[in-house]
């Protein structure tokens, strides 16, 4: 019996090793908890916002 080529499985890519993986969600994480904490400091968000619309 004679396969198609749609029905030969293509080989699967390499996948990431599990510690690039973890380190990525790790810094991810660390990113987004340190741009939240700065919403505790709402003179730091106020300067930032008028250092951004300063540009314009």
């Amino acid at each position: 019996m004679k396969t198609s080529p749609a029905m030969t499985p293509r080989p699967r890519p390499p996948q990431p090793k599990p510690v690039w993986r973890w380190l990525g969600w790790a810094i991810a994480v660390a990113l987004m908890l340190g741009v939240f904490s700065l919403y505790g400091h709402p003179d730091f968000m106020v300067d930032m916002a008028d250092r951004l619309w300063s540009c314009f």
